[in-house]
This record gives C-alpha cells, sequence and structure tokens, in this order.
C-alpha cells in the first residue's frame, strides 16, 4: 500500500462519465434507439447498458430501447452482440455502418 492516491488531471473531462454507454465524450450525447426481442430485452433489462436506461416494453415482450452515446463504437459492437436479437434503428449513419459491416461480414464468409 502506498500513501499516494489518485488525483485526477484537470484537463481530464470526467463530466460524461455515466450520461453515455461507453468512456468517449463529445459535445452532445446522440440517442441510440435499438428494437430489441423478447430474449433481448430480458437480457438488457437485468445488465443494463447504461445507468438511466429508457426501456420501453411492448405488449408481446420486445422492446425498444433508447441509450444516449457520444460515438457510435459505445453502441454498434453491443447491437452487433445481439445478432437478430436486436435491430439498432436511430441515428440513420449508425444503422449505415452497421449495413456495411454485415456486408463485409457476408462476402468474408460466403
Amino acid at each position: 500500500a502506498l500513501d499516494d492516491w489518485f488525483k485526477p488531471l484537470d484537463e481530464v473531462d470526467l463530466e460524461h462519465v455515466g450520461q453515455s454507454v461507453g468512456i468517449f465524450s463529445g459535445d452532445k450525447a446522440v440517442p441510440y434507439r435499438i428494437k430489441l426481442s423478447a430474449q433481448a430485452a430480458r437480457w438488457i433489462h437485468e445488465d443494463p447498458w447504461h445507468a438511466q436506461p429508457q426501456l420501453t416494453f411492448n405488449e408481446d415482450g420486445t422492446a425498444v430501447l433508447v441509450v444516449p452515446a457520444y460515438h457510435s463504437m459505445e453502441v454498434i459492437p453491443r447491437v452487433l452482440q445481439l445478432g437478430v436479437e436486436a435491430e439498432l434503428l436511430e441515428p440513420k449513419s449508425a444503422r449505415k455502418e452497421i449495413a456495411e459491416r454485415i456486408q463485409k461480414l457476408a462476402q468474408r464468409y460466403s
């Protein structure tokens, strides 16, 4: 044990911690809307991606998750990890990124 303790640097912005999915920061977080299957909705409900997720359940058990993020790489890998159990609805730019990744994967595995 040391008698020293961690002292954050003044130039490091920690304001965004807890306000986003990941570690990126920026001027303003963008809301990401994700449609979840009933199974994925249960997973996300038990292991949330964000401190205050907006998870709206439908009667059939599916749900829509809205989380703020400063960078698409905070959300895209998580959506892809869920496979067909999730569909990123917005923003359109991130949806396009996912489509491009899926096309490249399909080419690699065909």
